[in-house]
């Protein structure tokens, strides 16, 4: 999951959250990519999540569909179908609460995020028991 530094504290208990939208509560979801995208380099941080054990049953692909159809990323839940024009993202999503499983990795650009925050280095500190944590 490519993502920006504010996401990480979604991920303190332990547990793959969405993130609460303005009126509207979670997504019910958070969504991953099976590979990399167009979204691999305008992020400053990526998560990657071992595929084996029980987090494997729990993945449900995204459905793509032929028909035009624009649906805002607000409003996209874990059963939406998006236009086939977004396949490139090889979406695929968990379902919140779900445990972030052993050997889960947080991977994090040096260059474009800010390190010397010290909210962001309490969440870095906080973070280390739920996934290994790297600073490329």
């Amino acid at each position: 999951r490519w993502m920006d530094m504010e996401e990480l504290p979604s991920y303190l208990n332990g547990t793959f959250e969405s993130r609460i939208e303005e009126g509207r509560g979670r997504r019910g979801h958070k969504a991953f990519s099976l590979g990399e995208n167009i979204h691999t380099d305008k992020r400053p941080a990526f998560l990657t999540v071992p595929m084996d054990g029980a987090i494997h049953h729990m993945l449900r692909a995204a459905t793509y569909t032929a028909l035009p159809r624009f649906v805002p990323p607000e409003d996209e839940r874990l059963w939406t179908r998006k236009y086939v024009a977004n396949a490139h993202e090889t979406e695929c999503r968990l379902p919140d609460g779900i445990r972030v499983p052993p050997g889960t990795r947080i991977t994090i650009k040096r260059n474009m995020a800010d390190l010397r925050s010290g909210k962001t280095h309490s969440v870095l500190e906080r973070l280390k028991g739920t996934a290994e944590i790297s600073l490329v």
